[in-house]
């Protein structure tokens, strides 16, 4: 089983600098305050893949040791989180794995015939 985060972003944020809620849509705060940094703060490697259609999913241990973190975290910070869950993927789609996450290319929309 592999597992993807998807996150809304709110409308309120916690803003570090003012040390209060924001009632605005939450900017690019940077590493230290994004959920990216909520995932390097938790030593996830971080792989340049070059495809931008790549999306990553975390690995059951990745979902075990950082995803499950990440998604708490997404929440106390206001966001609405969705967690999607799906059996391992084609081979064809990988583009990336570890023991922590799979990137994958999405499936290609199949030509009907008829």
């Amino acid at each position: 089983m592999i597992y993807r985060i998807l996150t809304s972003a709110p409308d309120r944020y916690w803003s570090l600098e003012r040390g209060e809620y924001v009632n605005e849509a939450s900017p690019l705060l940077g590493a230290g305050t994004t959920l990216g940094g909520v995932m390097w703060a938790l030593h996830l490697p971080a792989p340049d893949i070059a495809n931008p259609r790549a999306r990553f999913w975390f690995t059951e241990r990745g979902w075990d040791r950082v995803g499950r973190e990440v998604a708490a975290e997404a929440r106390r910070r206001g966001h609405v989180v969705k967690v999607i869950r799906r059996k391992n993927p084609r081979p064809s789609q990988i583009v990336f794995a570890d023991e922590w996450q799979v990137a994958l290319l999405p499936e290609t929309a199949r030509r009907q015939t008829g």
